[in-house]
């Protein structure tokens, strides 16, 4: 089982008015794979800023540990983390194939191992019939599974989906989630995922962590957290 494990987090901002503003005081986490982990908690509460710690474009006072190995011992491309936003980020320009090609030209593959990759990715999210289409030939749902499916085409280790659901539809939610789990469990990654719907989150969610400003306010697993906890902690009353 992998693990990703935050200790004591801290992170303080300089506002234009010169004044200080903590963006993360002290937070400690631990996150593990075999399911997929939802995270509540209101914006502005250090979401996005933690994330951008663990993928190591934020400099921060604390420990990451990989597996128990620190962070700082690991470049970037060597945490192998993938991030999936609510704002779709392809290539205008470029096919489906060349959009979820592009990850991999970083690596020293063969061009065999790298169409036999997108190929299996596209499988996965059943858009093998979108190859050759642009971005702008397909709809919003399918240009998510696109997303996806560059984010996994690399086989990251850990799996960031910051709201990364909220403009599609409940069923192509539903569909695209029911893939997100399959995989997570067949390739034992860690999976993070961001939402503020309470409902949605219980679906998908394996375990569940709330922040707020001033840390983490609730830690529980799909057998011990209802509708009614993670409402009484989400809406501040916990």
């Amino acid at each position: 089982m992998a693990e990703l494990t935050c200790k004591n987090i801290k992170i303080t901002y300089i506002q234009k008015n010169k004044q200080f503003i903590d963006g993360l005081d002290g937070l400690s986490i631990n996150f593990c794979s075999g399911g997929v982990t939802v995270i509540f908690g209101e914006n502005g509460c250090g979401k996005t800023t933690l994330f951008n710690c663990i993928t190591g474009l934020l400099a921060y006072d604390g420990e990451i540990l990989f597996d128990g190995v620190n962070a700082d011992e690991l470049s970037i491309k060597e945490r192998n983390i993938a991030y999936v936003q609510q704002n779709l980020s392809l290539f205008p320009k470029k096919t489906i194939f060349d959009n979820i090609a592009f990850p991999l030209k970083s690596q020293k593959l063969s061009p065999e191992e790298i169409v036999s990759k997108i190929y299996k990715v596209l499988r996965i999210f059943r858009i093998s019939h979108l190859m050759n289409c642009l971005p702008s030939q397909i709809s919003i749902g399918q240009l998510q599974k696109v997303c996806l499916a560059k984010a996994i085409v690399t086989e990251p280790k850990v799996l960031i989906l910051d709201e990364a659901f909220s403009n599609l539809d409940p069923v192509t939610t539903e569909s695209i989630q029911t893939i997100i789990k399959q995989y997570a469990k067949e390739k034992d990654i860690i999976v993070l995922y961001v939402t503020h719907s309470i409902k949605e989150g219980l679906i998908f969610g394996d375990y569940f962590k709330v922040m707020t400003k001033r840390g983490l306010t609730y830690d529980g697993t799909k057998e011990n957290t209802t509708e009614d906890v993670l409402k009484r902690y989400v809406l501040g009353n916990g």
